[in-house]
């Protein structure tokens, strides 16, 4: 990751860059605050990824990948 760009209630949002077989591309990363996450916001950190995955629209960031970091 790259910079922080952004900053709310349930994370943080980091431009990055992804390298996958020698290409680049700029993507922008949301890291959740899992640790002050309550089971609510699981669900709907869930919930977004389904609906940002099911959209295609060129004003819309697009839904690449979803894991989780190495600390959780």
């Amino acid at each position: 990751m790259l910079e922080r760009i952004g900053s709310g209630g349930s994370g943080d949002v980091y431009r990055g860059v992804r390298t996958v077989h020698g290409t680049e591309q700029l993507v922008a990363v949301k890291r959740f605050h899992a640790h002050r996450a309550e089971l609510q916001d699981l669900d709907r950190f869930a919930r977004e990824q389904r609906l940002l995955a099911a959209l295609t629209h060129p004003d819309i960031v697009r839904f690449i990948d979803a894991g989780l970091s190495g600390d959780g």
